[in-house]
């Protein structure tokens, strides 16, 4: 029986983010539930008139629209409308422009849920993640290997495990129009489990 070592490895790879995707909301009450969706209807052609001079179309995406009632009192009883949108901005240094624009455009209406720095394409990332994961667990297993007094004979499987980490930000500082943001690095991660005969 051909005798075998399995060691896990991981890697991680960071680049500086190069786009923005955004959350944001249109948000509006009125006295009844069609007024309240055709003030968020009005806000949303406003909201979608800004975001395309910043990026394409296809890159702007309805959320989630909520309707309910509420009670305040200065107005009594109202329905607030919320439309929520994730704009995926492909300039990272235009991104605060383009919240500066929103909210000039939308005033009180416009809700911003979460900003975040992202790499548009990570995929050279992630492929270079997992080269230096498999080079970690090579260099394990052949450590273990020598310790046996064995060496490394041919890869007889290889598991991709887990995922990759969502890009976050770390720190650093952006100098762009607008809105200020701290873009940061981005780091991609992978582990990989290979298994070696033994020579």
């Amino acid at each position: 029986m051909t005798s075998t070592i399995t060691v896990t490895g991981s890697g991680s790879a960071s680049a500086a983010p190069d786009a923005m995707r955004l959350l944001v909301a249109v948000r509006t009450t009125a006295i009844s539930v069609p007024r309240a969706l055709a003030r968020v209807a009005a806000g949303v052609d406003r909201l979608g008139e800004v975001a395309r001079t910043f990026t394409s179309a296809d890159r702007i995406a309805s959320h989630g629209l909520s309707v309910w009632p509420q009670h305040t009192e200065s107005e009594g009883d109202v329905f607030q409308a919320t439309h929520t949108f994730e704009i995926f901005c492909e300039s990272l240094e235009k991104s605060g422009e383009l919240v500066t624009a929103l909210a000039e455009a939308l005033q009180h209406e416009l809700g911003i849920e979460s900003v975040e720095p992202v790499i548009a394409d990570a995929s050279g990332l992630a492929r270079r993640a997992r080269e230096l994961a498999f080079d970690d667990a090579r260099s394990k297993a052949a450590e273990m290997a020598a310790l046996a007094g064995r060496s490394l004979g041919e890869v007889e499987a290889i598991v991709e495990e887990g995922g990759y980490e969502r890009p976050m930000a770390l720190a650093a500082s952006s100098g762009s129009g607008g809105m200020p943001f701290e873009p940061g690095s981005s780091k991609v991660t992978a582990r990989v489990r290979v298994t070696w005969q033994l020579a």
